[in-house]
């Protein structure tokens, strides 16, 4: 669940936090063509730490 401050029911005053659920779907199965295509994919993408401008923020680095 994400929330997002300030943008969810007006309360007169102020805004509440707007909350969202995220749903992925994964399938359970996948053929041999597809994994190689995701593994061929996954290789060609960039190697990006998600975390890491969170963590250098938070001082963490």
């Amino acid at each position: 669940m994400l929330r997002i401050k300030g943008r969810g029911v007006d309360l007169g005053n102020n805004r509440g936090d707007l909350l969202a659920t995220v749903e992925v779907a994964v399938p359970s199965h996948l053929s041999e063509k597809a994994k190689k295509a995701l593994l061929e994919f996954d290789e060609q993408m960039p190697k990006e730490d998600p975390r890491a401008e969170l963590n250098s923020k938070a001082g963490l680095l």
